[in-house]
Protein backbone atom coordinates (compact mmCIF):
# COMPACT_ATOMS: atom_id res chain seq x y z
CA UNK A 1 0.00 0.00 0.00
CA UNK A 2 3.20 2.36 -0.26
CA UNK A 3 6.52 3.09 -1.32
CA UNK A 4 7.04 0.22 -3.95
CA UNK A 5 7.38 -0.10 -7.58
CA UNK A 6 4.84 -3.23 -7.86
CA UNK A 7 1.65 -0.74 -7.52
CA UNK A 8 -1.38 -2.46 -9.58
CA UNK A 9 1.29 -4.33 -11.32
CA UNK A 10 -0.38 -7.11 -13.45
CA UNK A 11 1.71 -9.09 -11.18
CA UNK A 12 -0.65 -7.40 -8.16
CA UNK A 13 -3.43 -7.50 -9.98
CA UNK A 14 -3.24 -11.28 -10.48
CA UNK A 15 -3.37 -11.32 -6.38
CA UNK A 16 -6.37 -8.58 -6.41
CA UNK A 17 -8.75 -11.29 -5.15
CA UNK A 18 -7.46 -10.25 -0.78
CA UNK A 19 -8.27 -7.68 1.17
CA UNK A 20 -4.72 -5.61 1.58
CA UNK A 21 -4.85 -3.34 5.05
CA UNK A 22 -2.84 -1.06 6.83
CA UNK A 23 -3.17 1.32 9.82
CA UNK A 24 -2.16 4.46 10.51
CA UNK A 25 -2.24 6.70 14.52
CA UNK A 26 -4.72 9.16 13.18
CA UNK A 27 -4.70 12.80 15.16
CA UNK A 28 -7.72 15.43 15.93
CA UNK A 29 -7.07 17.78 18.80
CA UNK A 30 -5.52 20.64 19.87
CA UNK A 31 -2.14 21.68 18.00
CA UNK A 32 -2.07 18.16 15.86
CA UNK A 33 -4.38 16.53 13.02
CA UNK A 34 -3.02 14.26 10.74
CA UNK A 35 -4.35 13.83 7.07
CA UNK A 36 -3.83 10.67 4.97
CA UNK A 37 -3.45 10.27 1.17
CA UNK A 38 -4.59 7.42 -1.03
CA UNK A 39 -3.50 6.84 -4.23
CA UNK A 40 -4.48 4.76 -6.87
CA UNK A 41 -0.95 4.25 -8.57
CA UNK A 42 -0.19 2.17 -11.67
CA UNK A 43 2.84 1.25 -13.78
CA UNK A 44 2.20 1.93 -17.21
CA UNK A 45 0.35 4.86 -19.31
CA UNK A 46 -2.18 2.87 -20.28
CA UNK A 47 -3.33 1.51 -16.36
CA UNK A 48 -6.95 2.19 -16.26
CA UNK A 49 -7.99 0.64 -13.17
CA UNK A 50 -11.16 2.32 -10.99
CA UNK A 51 -10.22 0.70 -7.23
CA UNK A 52 -12.40 0.91 -4.04
CA UNK A 53 -11.27 1.04 -0.77
CA UNK A 54 -12.56 1.53 2.64
CA UNK A 55 -11.10 3.39 5.92
CA UNK A 56 -12.45 1.93 9.01
CA UNK A 57 -11.50 4.67 12.08
CA UNK A 58 -11.97 2.99 15.48
CA UNK A 59 -11.78 5.03 18.61
CA UNK A 60 -10.64 4.37 22.31
CA UNK A 61 -14.18 2.94 23.41
CA UNK A 62 -14.05 -0.07 20.26
CA UNK A 63 -16.34 1.49 18.22
CA UNK A 64 -15.63 2.26 14.85
CA UNK A 65 -16.54 4.77 11.93
CA UNK A 66 -16.57 3.60 8.07
CA UNK A 67 -16.27 5.43 4.69
CA UNK A 68 -15.69 4.16 1.83
CA UNK A 69 -14.23 5.75 -1.47
CA UNK A 70 -13.29 5.21 -5.61
CA UNK A 71 -10.13 6.02 -6.83
CA UNK A 72 -9.70 6.51 -10.45
CA UNK A 73 -6.57 5.79 -12.40
CA UNK A 74 -3.53 7.88 -10.97
CA UNK A 75 -5.93 9.54 -8.84
CA UNK A 76 -5.42 10.32 -5.04
CA UNK A 77 -7.98 11.54 -2.42
CA UNK A 78 -6.24 13.48 -0.14
CA UNK A 79 -7.93 15.88 3.22
CA UNK A 80 -7.49 15.99 6.80
CA UNK A 81 -9.46 13.29 8.74
CA UNK A 82 -12.08 15.42 9.39
CA UNK A 83 -12.66 15.25 5.02
CA UNK A 84 -13.58 12.13 5.52
CA UNK A 85 -15.38 11.68 8.77
CA UNK A 86 -16.43 14.70 9.94
CA UNK A 87 -18.15 13.92 13.26
CA UNK A 88 -14.55 13.14 14.49
CA UNK A 89 -14.30 15.29 17.50
CA UNK A 90 -17.69 14.23 18.64
CA UNK A 91 -16.89 10.36 17.95
CA UNK A 92 -13.31 10.65 19.72
CA UNK A 93 -15.01 12.40 22.80
CA UNK A 94 -12.12 13.45 24.56
CA UNK A 95 -9.40 11.19 22.90
CA UNK A 96 -6.67 12.87 20.75
CA UNK A 97 -6.49 10.16 18.56
CA UNK A 98 -8.12 7.41 16.47
CA UNK A 99 -6.88 4.30 14.69
CA UNK A 100 -7.41 4.30 11.19
CA UNK A 101 -7.28 1.28 8.69
CA UNK A 102 -7.20 1.70 5.27
CA UNK A 103 -8.14 -1.65 3.37
CA UNK A 104 -8.48 -2.60 -0.63
CA UNK A 105 -8.24 -5.36 -2.68
CA UNK A 106 -5.31 -2.73 -4.74
CA UNK A 107 -2.27 -2.20 -3.93
CA UNK A 108 -2.66 1.72 -3.05
CA UNK A 109 0.02 3.83 -2.33
CA UNK A 110 -0.82 5.79 0.89
CA UNK A 111 0.77 7.97 3.10
CA UNK A 112 -0.49 9.90 6.57
CA UNK A 113 0.57 13.45 7.46
CA UNK A 114 0.99 14.95 10.41
CA UNK A 115 0.54 18.84 11.06
CA UNK A 116 1.73 20.90 14.38
CA UNK A 117 -0.26 24.01 14.27
CA UNK A 118 1.84 25.18 16.80
CA UNK A 119 5.13 25.05 14.95
CA UNK A 120 3.71 24.45 11.51
CA UNK A 121 5.51 21.75 10.86
CA UNK A 122 4.44 18.38 8.93
CA UNK A 123 5.30 14.60 9.21
CA UNK A 124 4.85 11.99 7.28
CA UNK A 125 4.61 8.61 8.21
CA UNK A 126 4.57 5.37 6.10
CA UNK A 127 2.02 2.59 6.45
CA UNK A 128 2.06 -0.32 9.25
CA UNK A 129 0.96 -3.31 7.82
CA UNK A 130 -1.77 -5.70 8.41
CA UNK A 131 -1.23 -9.37 7.38
CA UNK A 132 -4.25 -10.98 5.09
CA UNK A 133 -4.32 -14.35 5.64
CA UNK A 134 -5.61 -16.16 1.97
CA UNK A 135 -5.09 -19.89 1.17
CA UNK A 136 -2.44 -21.14 3.61
CA UNK A 137 -0.57 -17.81 3.64
CA UNK A 138 -0.18 -14.36 4.81
CA UNK A 139 -0.34 -11.46 2.20
CA UNK A 140 0.86 -7.86 2.76
CA UNK A 141 0.86 -4.69 0.94
CA UNK A 142 3.62 -3.67 -1.06
CA UNK A 143 6.46 -2.05 0.73
CA UNK A 144 6.01 -4.07 3.70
Amino acid sequence: MAWSDEWNSPERQERADRVLRAFYRMWFKGPIVSSISITNSGLSADYDKHVQYTIRLRNTDGETLRYKGTLGPQATDFGTIDTFFPDIEAFLGGSPAAMAVVESTSDLAIVQFTHHKASDVFSAEHFMALRTYHDGGYCLPCGS
